[in-house]
């Protein structure tokens, strides 16, 4: 099984260098440092989670506060 595993391998590799693949071509874009890895849109929903996440613990907190529990004591 692991010969024919290589063998897959090897062939995928092949046909990847014989349609242009050139490893390493883009190195120099994809490590740029200080580059913006998300999206705005990604941070807005990122952030609009967050905001939700934090009103359901404040609705909790007030909710177990006036039972007399707060969250952090489960």
């Amino acid at each position: 099984m692991m010969g024919r595993r290589e063998t897959h391998l090897e062939n995928l590799w092949e046909k990847a260098v014989s349609k242009g693949y050139k490893p390493g071509a883009h190195w120099s874009e994809d490590s740029k440092r200080d580059s913006t890895t998300y999206v705005p849109k990604t941070l807005k929903d990122q952030n609009g989670a967050l905001k939700s996440y934090q009103k359901w613990v404040d609705i909790m907190e007030t909710r177990r506060y006036a039972t007399g529990k707060a969250l952090s004591d489960h």
